[in-house]
């Protein structure tokens, strides 16, 4: 079972801090992992940090909201211009990445906490992006070839 996966992981690894940061951007895998931390931590310091880029989709007055619900610590990271430190990012990564909200992520949450725990991934895990499903799902079937598929995909996705 999921929940006992997670709860052994927590046991381990999260019992002996006095504090934890997450991210949280207000989608599925950020909230269900701070409340699964405040949960299973409800004693320990725990720090959320969302990233809000100019001239993009904001999530974090949600993430704050959710942030004061759950009773935890909130930033905001506000980033106008992304690309100023892109050349730093690809030196470290040694790769270019396209997203590059775990960088500044990285940065604060080091000055918040020895250990960061996030939760990407989980929204594809847990069922988040409906939509892009839903879209998928309306312009394929069993008989559509593969490469129509990875096509079909990838434009959900708007890449």
């Amino acid at each position: 079972m999921v929940e006992n996966s997670i709860q052994e992981v927590f046991g381990k690894e999260l019992n002996k801090l006095e504090k934890i940061c997450t991210t949280l951007s207000s989608g599925v895998d950020s909230t269900l992992l701070a409340t699964l931390l405040k949960h299973y931590f409800p004693e320990k310091k725990i720090h959320a940090v969302s990233v809000k880029f100019s001239e993009s989709n904001d999530e974090s007055e949600r993430a704050k909201k959710i942030a004061d619900k759950l009773d935890i610590d909130h930033t905001i990271l506000h980033i106008e211009n992304f690309l100023e430190e892109l050349p730093k990012q690809i030196s470290i990564v040694k790769a270019p990445f396209w997203d590059l909200h775990w960088f500044h992520i990285a940065r604060k949450a080091k000055t918040l906490s020895d250990c960061f725990v996030s939760g990407d991934g989980g929204d594809e895990l847990f069922g988040g992006y409906t939509f892009r499903y839903e879209k998928f799902l309306s312009t394929t079937n069993d008989s559509t070839p593969v490469n129509e598929r990875i096509q079909s995909y990838l434009n959900c996705h708007e890449r």
